[in-house]
């Protein structure tokens, strides 16, 4: 009895050390797994017209001859069979040949990428799916050694975006400096049928606006000349016209100008010589015109008169406006 035990506990340890010692040596295979996988879209709209922007890192030195992209919901088309790009790093792959159904791209490429490296491929634009709903689904990428898989969002309806409105305020701003001058600069008095002596200083006009069509500034004065209240005399201004007049040396004249070649000045006013002068009159007149959105931006404006024998003697004046208006 005690010989059949022993050979019977024999034979159990023999039949579990072949086990143990068998077993334990055994490997187990594993499946490997690309990671990092994502796919960007250029758009997510439902329907709408999409390149794929893939990327994944690969843990196998293998060489890979194909990738596949496989959907787990029918695009919207049929991709195409070119324009892929196929990136190992930074370096561009070639692509030999593609083909593609609604579910499924397989990519002919042959390399051997490093452990770790990020693939990178680009498709053409084809459609996006349209559920009528958002909702997402799945792409299987496998690249002959390794698979993975990934998730894309499709959106319905826009409801990825937000719509924004904001209000620019109309600005206009317009200066005149200085606010007085003195015929001659110099604040002496006329040289009879001189043209150019009795010259102001310049006046400058400023404006800036946002206004889509720019400005206009229009000019006017009080008496239409240069006003002697004890004599009751006018020097009266030039005749408006469309072009400047030349002061007359054996004529009062009176009038303003612009010789600096100021962008915009009507004509009337864009002088070559201090010698010749626009008009000035209670009536407003066109004198600048601005035509479109400006940061500051300046004209030089002079005025000019002329004095004759018999010009009665005394303070002469007058009061000269300039208006700009925005064209919102």
């Amino acid at each position: 009895m005690n010989r059949i035990l022993k050979s019977l506990l024999f034979a159990f340890m023999f039949v579990f050390s072949i086990l143990f010692f068998g077993v334990s040596n055994v490997a187990f295979a594993t499946t490997a797994t690309l990671s990092n996988l994502s796919d960007t879209l250029s758009t997510q709209a439902a329907g709408g017209s999409s390149t794929h922007t893939i990327k994944f890192t690969v843990h196998s030195a293998s060489a890979i001859t194909a990738i596949s992209i496989t959907a787990s919901s029918a695009w919207g088309s049929t991709p195409a069979t070119t324009g892929y790009t196929v990136k190992d790093g930074s370096t561009v792959e070639t692509v030999s040949s593609v083909t593609s159904s609604t579910t499924l791209i397989t990519i002919n490429s042959s390399f051997t990428p490093a452990i770790g490296d990020v693939i990178t491929i680009v498709t053409p634009a084809f459609t996006n799916q349209n559920p009528g709903v958002s909702t997402d689904y799945s792409e299987t990428i496998d690249d002959g050694n390794e698979t993975g898989v990934l998730g894309v969002l499709i959106i319905y309806n826009n409801a990825n975006q937000v719509s924004l409105t904001a209000s620019v305020g109309p600005s206009i701003s317009f200066s005149v400096s200085p606010s007085s001058l003195t015929l001659p600069s110099g604040a002496g008095t006329f040289l009879a049928n001189s043209t150019t002596t009795n010259v102001s200083n310049n006046l400058t006009l400023s404006i800036s606006t946002n206004a889509s069509n720019g400005a206009v500034v229009d000019v006017s004065d009080q008496s239409s000349g240069l006003y002697n209240s004890v004599a009751n005399h006018t020097i009266a201004s030039v005749t408006c016209g469309s072009s400047p007049t030349a002061l007359n040396t054996s004529t009062e004249n009176y009038g303003v100008g612009d010789d600096a070649g100021t962008t915009g000045i009507y004509s009337g006013y864009a002088t070559a010589a201090v010698s010749s002068v626009g008009c000035l009159s209670t009536t407003p007149q066109l004198f600048w015109t601005v035509s479109a959105p400006t940061n500051t931006i300046t004209s030089a404006v002079y005025f000019n008169a002329l004095s004759v024998g018999t010009t009665p003697a005394g303070s002469y004046t007058d009061t000269v406006t300039f208006t700009a208006t925005g064209q919102f």
